[in-house]
């Protein structure tokens, strides 16, 4: 477990980073303080981002005259879930898109039916 903790003049946060598979990157959150979050484009870009966005909430924190994060074990635990319903229903939706696309071919009939199925 990594802990957020003093250490001289400057406190440790713990961050989460979890790859933006969308994106690309990386999502950097600090769970120390709700609704911190950022983001870059490399392991290295994201903890910079993060910390600067730590140092923005440690300021807006000071300057209402609110204390500083206490620290906030963080746990990392994996669960296990069945998702063979899901994976059922993703193949019957693929099925029954397949069938879709056999149909369009089978009705299609001239050269400009079958160039509007490769516009699909």
């Amino acid at each position: 477990m990594i802990q957020c903790g003093w250490e001289g003049n400057d406190m440790k946060f713990t961050v989460l980073l979890t790859p933006d598979l969308e994106d690309g990157g990386y999502v950097a959150e600090c769970p120390t303080i709700p609704g911190c979050f950022s983001e870059g484009d490399a392991v290295e870009t994201a903890l910079a981002n993060i910390k600067g966005g730590i140092e923005g909430c440690l300021e807006s924190l000071t300057a209402n005259q609110q204390p500083l994060p206490k620290e906030r074990p963080v746990v990392v635990a994996t669960v296990e879930v069945d998702v063979s319903s899901f994976a059922e229903q993703k193949l019957a939706q693929g099925v029954k898109l397949v069938e879709q696309i056999n149909a369009l071919i089978a009705a299609a009939k001239t050269v400009e039916d079958f160039r509007k199925l490769a516009e699909l």
